[in-house]
């Protein structure tokens, strides 16, 4: 039994230091100032292009399909999002 103690208490001391890490881990992220990802002009925005997209879709046959698409594909996703990106990068 004079084996096992030894291995006991080094496990508790990791377990220790472990939680000092994670502990001393999550209030540096609290000290960090919080980021939102998304901003207030995102929602004027993602309501602009949902109306876009919905009323082409809508009211002109079969190419009103496309356009949505095409405005779903490079308006928002390739412009618009990797704008926002790039923005919250810098």
């Amino acid at each position: 039994m004079g084996v096992k103690l030894p291995i006991a208490s080094q496990a508790l001391e990791q377990k220790k230091l472990i939680t000092k890490v994670v502990s001393i881990q999550s209030v540096e992220r609290k000290r960090k100032k919080k980021k939102r990802m998304i901003r207030w002009y995102d929602w004027p925005a993602a309501i602009v292009y949902s109306y876009l997209i919905m009323y082409f879709f809508f009211t002109i046959p079969i190419f009103g399909a496309i356009l949505a698409y095409v405005i779903y594909e490079v308006l928002w996703g390739q412009l618009y999002c990797q704008f926002r990106l790039q923005q919250e990068n810098r």
